[in-house]
Protein backbone atom coordinates (compact mmCIF):
# COMPACT_ATOMS: atom_id res chain seq x y z
CA UNK A 1 0.00 0.00 0.00
CA UNK A 2 3.11 2.54 0.81
CA UNK A 3 3.82 2.28 -3.05
CA UNK A 4 0.13 2.30 -4.18
CA UNK A 5 0.47 5.57 -1.55
CA UNK A 6 3.67 7.39 -2.86
CA UNK A 7 2.48 6.85 -6.80
CA UNK A 8 -0.84 8.55 -6.31
CA UNK A 9 0.99 11.52 -4.43
CA UNK A 10 3.39 11.75 -6.68
CA UNK A 11 0.38 11.56 -9.46
CA UNK A 12 -1.16 14.74 -7.60
CA UNK A 13 2.12 16.80 -6.80
CA UNK A 14 2.52 16.55 -11.13
CA UNK A 15 -0.92 17.67 -11.59
CA UNK A 16 -1.09 20.52 -9.87
CA UNK A 17 1.94 21.61 -11.02
CA UNK A 18 0.18 21.55 -14.49
CA UNK A 19 -2.44 23.69 -13.35
CA UNK A 20 -0.27 26.39 -12.06
CA UNK A 21 1.23 26.46 -15.56
CA UNK A 22 -2.23 27.02 -16.89
CA UNK A 23 -3.72 28.88 -13.98
CA UNK A 24 -1.23 30.48 -12.25
CA UNK A 25 -0.92 29.87 -8.51
CA UNK A 26 -3.31 27.11 -7.41
CA UNK A 27 -3.86 25.38 -3.35
CA UNK A 28 -4.43 22.00 -3.58
CA UNK A 29 -4.88 19.14 -0.70
CA UNK A 30 -5.68 15.61 -0.97
CA UNK A 31 -8.79 14.70 1.08
CA UNK A 32 -11.11 11.79 0.69
CA UNK A 33 -9.63 8.38 1.79
CA UNK A 34 -5.92 9.22 1.12
CA UNK A 35 -6.06 12.16 3.30
CA UNK A 36 -7.51 9.93 6.27
CA UNK A 37 -5.13 7.15 5.10
CA UNK A 38 -8.02 4.39 4.48
CA UNK A 39 -7.58 4.01 1.03
CA UNK A 40 -7.16 0.67 -0.76
CA UNK A 41 -6.35 -0.64 -4.25
CA UNK A 42 -9.66 0.30 -5.57
CA UNK A 43 -9.85 4.09 -4.22
CA UNK A 44 -9.65 7.18 -6.32
CA UNK A 45 -7.39 10.24 -5.91
CA UNK A 46 -9.51 12.98 -4.84
CA UNK A 47 -7.80 16.60 -4.58
CA UNK A 48 -9.34 19.72 -3.89
CA UNK A 49 -7.84 22.59 -6.21
CA UNK A 50 -8.61 26.43 -5.21
CA UNK A 51 -7.80 28.86 -7.68
CA UNK A 52 -8.98 32.73 -8.38
CA UNK A 53 -8.41 32.17 -12.27
CA UNK A 54 -11.30 28.90 -12.29
CA UNK A 55 -13.88 29.62 -14.99
CA UNK A 56 -16.77 28.17 -16.02
CA UNK A 57 -19.18 25.90 -14.06
CA UNK A 58 -18.08 22.84 -11.93
CA UNK A 59 -18.25 20.37 -15.23
CA UNK A 60 -16.22 22.62 -17.41
CA UNK A 61 -13.44 23.21 -14.21
CA UNK A 62 -14.00 19.04 -14.28
CA UNK A 63 -12.87 18.80 -17.81
CA UNK A 64 -10.05 20.89 -16.95
CA UNK A 65 -8.63 18.30 -14.69
CA UNK A 66 -9.14 15.48 -17.21
CA UNK A 67 -7.08 17.00 -19.25
CA UNK A 68 -4.43 17.30 -17.47
CA UNK A 69 -4.38 14.32 -16.08
CA UNK A 70 -4.27 12.76 -19.21
CA UNK A 71 -1.30 14.51 -19.69
CA UNK A 72 0.47 13.82 -16.70
CA UNK A 73 -0.42 9.86 -16.93
CA UNK A 74 -1.94 9.70 -13.73
CA UNK A 75 -2.11 7.20 -11.49
CA UNK A 76 -3.70 3.49 -12.04
CA UNK A 77 -5.45 4.16 -15.10
CA UNK A 78 -6.41 8.03 -14.93
CA UNK A 79 -8.46 7.80 -11.91
CA UNK A 80 -8.78 10.98 -10.45
CA UNK A 81 -11.39 12.89 -9.04
CA UNK A 82 -10.80 16.67 -8.39
CA UNK A 83 -12.66 19.74 -7.60
CA UNK A 84 -11.94 22.89 -8.59
CA UNK A 85 -13.10 26.32 -6.65
CA UNK A 86 -12.32 29.80 -6.75
CA UNK A 87 -11.83 31.44 -3.47
CA UNK A 88 -14.81 33.19 -2.67
CA UNK A 89 -16.39 29.72 -2.94
CA UNK A 90 -14.69 28.51 0.33
CA UNK A 91 -15.56 31.65 2.15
Amino acid sequence: MRRLKEAAVESAFKAVRELEERLGPVSAAVVGSYARGDFNQWSDLDVLVVSPNFVGNPLERFEQFVEVSKKVSMHRNNIFDAFGVSPSATA
